[in-house]
């Protein structure tokens, strides 16, 4: 599909009806570099910096090397000689700064100029000294996840799968624009609310709901488009092998 005929179906769908929309398989473009987005390229360029985790078991932050993220918490997967740690906490990397490489590969080789970020249609390019930063990276383990909520500010959330183990992937949940005041009043009869953003709606919480909830998995070079104001909340997942 050209960059022209993907505008226009982006605009119609995402923008005009305030749907969620998928495009798949960039991975498979051309111009794709796969060691660019891997662990290794991360541990050697990246592994001193020192980036904050969550625990979704207790809510509290944790402060980590790169390095010593990767090797604790994914090290067992990648290499078998290894047993997964014991362990009380669930972290997840998440609003990572955007390692520069990334940010130019994908904005400028990959990525269509109308949704690139600080491109020609985001608002961010006319004030980058004082744009708030909001290209970040989530890295997640089997079980992490994030929480029901709308992307502030009118924005169209955009979010692309650039590597995973084999057979992993994410879990989407997503409700159109016009739905929103309809999640909020589902919310409050869950005594729940949405000012703290930390409740994941289960399968048997959506089964309550009278509007449609739109469910997909992401994996690699998947790239999800979330409506402006619309709800969505994200799982991800790594089969289990006994």
């Amino acid at each position: 599909m050209s960059s022209r005929k993907l505008e226009v179906l982006f605009q119609d769908v995402v923008v005009e009806q305030g749907m969620p929309l998928i495009i798949e398989n960039w991975h498979k473009r051309p111009k794709w570099i796969r060691d660019l987005f891997t662990f290794s390229f991360l541990k050697e360029n990246h592994g001193d910096d020192v980036i904050t985790c969550k625990d979704l078991r207790d809510g509290t932050d944790t402060n980590l090397q790169f390095k010593d993220y990767i090797s604790g918490v994914h090290g067992f997967r990648h290499d078998k000689s290894r047993i997964q740690p014991p362990s009380n906490q669930l972290l997840y990397a998440k609003d990572v700064s955007c390692p520069e490489y990334w940010h130019d590969h994908l904005m400028n080789d990959i990525i269509p100029p109308f949704l690139a970020y600080r491109r020609a249609h985001d608002l961010n390019s006319y004030s980058l000294d004082s744009a708030a930063e909001n290209l970040m990276v989530y890295i997640g383990q089997h079980g992490t996840w994030t929480p029901a909520h709308f992307d502030h500010c009118g924005t169209v959330g955009h979010n692309i799968m650039t590597w995973a183990d084999k057979d992993s992937y994410s879990i989407w949940f997503i409700v159109a624009t016009k739905d929103r005041t309809k999640v909020e009043s589902l919310l409050q009869s869950l005594g729940r609310t949405m000012e703290f953003e930390n409740y994941f709606l289960s399968v048997e919480d959506f089964a309550k709901a009278d509007f449609p909830v739109y469910v997909a998995q992401q994996r690699p070079g998947d790239l999800v488009l979330i409506p402006s104001l619309g709800y969505h909340q994200v799982a991800n997942m790594v089969p289990l092998r006994s």
